[in-house]
């Protein structure tokens, strides 16, 4: 994980196989507001034809993803609460939660 001092990115899947980027962005809009941004990059091998890319990413991102975006939901809470989120209060996730 590294942090730009904007966001952070993170590598997902058990090393030595990767299976995704995940970067995070904060970006101010104003003294009251931000806006927060999360783009997933899968880790596709390129030798791999567009069906089975696509197929690929349907299996391992598509609920899955939903269910980590969902997840999210603690930056919200520590935005308008100011308490910390604990662990999985809003749910697991099998690439990120132990």
């Amino acid at each position: 994980m590294t942090y730009d001092g904007a966001g952070y990115d993170l590598e997902i899947g058990l090393p030595p196989h990767k299976t995704a980027r995940v970067a995070w962005r904060i970006k101010a809009l104003g003294e009251q507001r931000s806006e927060l941004s999360i783009e997933v990059t899968p880790y596709l091998k390129s030798d791999l034809s567009e069906h089975c890319k696509q197929s690929y990413e349907r299996r391992f991102f598509g609920d899955s993803i939903a269910q980590y975006l969902d997840s999210v939901r603690g930056v919200d809470h520590v935005a308008v609460t100011g308490q910390a989120v604990r662990k999985n209060q809003f749910g697991t996730h099998p690439f990120f939660s132990d």
